[in-house]
C-alpha cells in the first residue's frame, strides 16, 4: 500500500532518525495493520497549491 504525505508537523513530519511519523502517519498505520496490510510504502510529495499562490 502506497501513502502519499506532506511534512506538516504535527500530522506528518520526520523523526530524528529519519523516519516518517505524525498523527496522521500513525493513524494509517493503525488502520491498515488492522486491515492486515503491513507493508506500507510512505511518499513525501508537495504542496502545489502553494506554488500556485507564490507564483500567482
Amino acid at each position: 500500500m502506497r501513502f502519499a504525505y506532506l511534512i506538516e508537523p504535527p500530522f506528518n513530519y520526520l523523526s530524528d532518525n529519519g523516519d516518517v511519523t505524525g498523527c496522521y502517519v500513525e493513524l494509517i498505520r493503525t488502520v491498515l495493520n488492522t486491515l492486515g496490510i503491513d507493508t506500507i510504502e510512505f511518499i513525501e510529495t508537495e504542496d502545489r497549491t502553494s506554488h500556485r499562490h507564490r507564483d500567482g
